[in-house]
């Protein structure tokens, strides 16, 4: 695996392999994060170390789709061959602005996921929104409900300060770094295509289930809504949820006969058991 290092990675690889503990990358948009993520997992584990990685970018996911935050733990090299996470939140949007809550609440919830599995580092890769109080106010709450025990800020000048003098404590190591030269800037059209893939990929091999909506509870966001009086256009993302849990990621096709919902969804291994659908966006 060649990935194209910037200045100061292999610093933060080095000290992550001998401190065991959670890591939150920071950083603007096209500022390299997640190749960051990607090179500090194969790094640890090159070095013997068990890792996890929660993808807390909705727009631009590299474990799931756009729209959810993933996790996934990985002890051997081989596990990079299987992208596949092994938990999903689902947020529903790729604009983590219009559900700051939910992804606070993802991001706290696949962290804890992590943890349970008990690796040596845990790698979060956030979202770009840094910039002015609504990014200072994400980047506050995700950095709360992690507590890492360490920060990697990717910054061109003194961008991310505004974040960083309100959380640097004691207890935090913070790395500050320019973003790698190797990092190509992309365009808002190609972070479209890139979540058009993204989604195609994900239900290329999807089949049609029925829902029955008796007993089911649909959400939009965190507020509870009857269908009849929600307007849900054909292929909008939905989370198939078990409580809490999101098990599947569905795409919606049609009420039928009043009584079921039409889902476009990844064939699953056992019976779903869905009582609660988190309704999205439409798929982009």
């Amino acid at each position: 695996m060649e990935i194209k290092t910037g200045t100061g990675w292999r610093e933060a690889a080095d000290w992550l392999g001998t401190c065991r503990g959670t890591v939150f990358l920071l950083g603007r948009t096209d500022t390299g994060k997640s190749t960051l993520a990607r090179y500090l997992v194969y790094e640890l584990l090159r070095k013997g170390k068990s890792v996890a990685l929660v993808d807390g970018d909705v727009g631009q996911s590299i474990l799931a789709i756009p729209g959810t935050i993933a996790m996934k733990a990985f002890s051997i090299s081989d596990d990079l061959k299987m992208p596949e996470p092994d938990s999903i939140f689902f947020v529903g949007t790729a604009n983590p602005v219009k559900r700051i809550g939910l992804v606070i609440e993802g991001m706290s919830r696949m962290v804890a996921a992590a943890r349970r599995r008990k690796v040596h580092t845990v790698i979060v890769d956030t979202t770009g929104l840094v910039d002015g109080g609504l990014g200072r106010t994400l980047k506050f709450a995700e950095i709360n409900a992690v507590r890492p025990d360490a920060i990697i800020a990717l910054q061109m000048h003194e961008e991310l300060e505004h974040i960083l003098a309100r959380v640097c404590v004691d207890a935090t190591r913070v790395f500050r770094f320019r973003p790698s030269v190797h990092i190509r800037k992309r365009r808002g059209g190609t972070r479209k295509v890139y979540r058009r893939r993204k989604i195609k990929e994900y239900f290329r091999d999807a089949e049609t289930i029925h829902i029955r909506l008796g007993g089911l509870e649909l959400r939009y966001g965190k507020e509870l809504i009857s269908l009849k009086d929600f307007d849900m256009p054909r292929g909008t993302l939905l989370g198939l949820n078990r409580g809490d849990m999101t098990v599947s990621i569905g795409l919606f096709e049609k009420v039928q006969d009043h009584n079921s919902l039409c889902v476009r969804a990844r064939p699953a291994k056992g019976p779903l058991r869905i009582d609660r659908v988190l309704i999205g966006d439409p798929a982009c």
